[in-house]
């Protein structure tokens, strides 16, 4: 799994409530990180949709130039129209939406998410959408 986020703490926090749930984890906060990151095609990619250097829709844009077919959660403090028109964007891409974690969130949502996600892998079924 991936975490794709511009402040550490926000990552830090994904990357324990990842790694108590069974995910092998990597993070990155900057172009440089990201586009090394992208090259070990995780599963899953927890996407921030504002950073200052690389916004969400540029590595979206990425992911779908890359075929990516990893699940993508975005995550943000954006207006719901900005979050949507993402959610709109990937989807036409062909690329793998799962859900939204909106900012600010509770670390135990996350844990949720990621506890279904994790036991959908394991279980080798389709993923369901949070």
């Amino acid at each position: 799994m991936l975490t794709i986020d511009d402040d550490p703490m926000i990552r830090q926090n994904i990357v324990s409530v990842a790694n108590s749930a069974g995910f092998e984890c990597i993070e990155a906060g900057n172009p440089q990180e990201i586009s090394l990151a992208l090259t070990k095609r995780p599963d899953i990619i927890v996407l921030d949709l504002t950073m200052p250097d690389m916004d969400g829709y540029e590595v979206l844009w990425e992911l779908k130039r890359k075929h990516f077919n990893s699940g993508i959660i975005l995550s943000s403090g954006f207006f719901d129209q900005v979050v949507k028109g993402a959610e709109v964007y990937a989807r036409k891409s062909g690329l793998n939406f799962m859900c939204r974690l909106d900012k600010p969130y509770s670390l135990s949502y996350l844990k949720k998410i990621l506890s279904e996600t994790q036991n959908d892998f394991q279980n080798q079924l389709e993923i369901h959408p949070c």
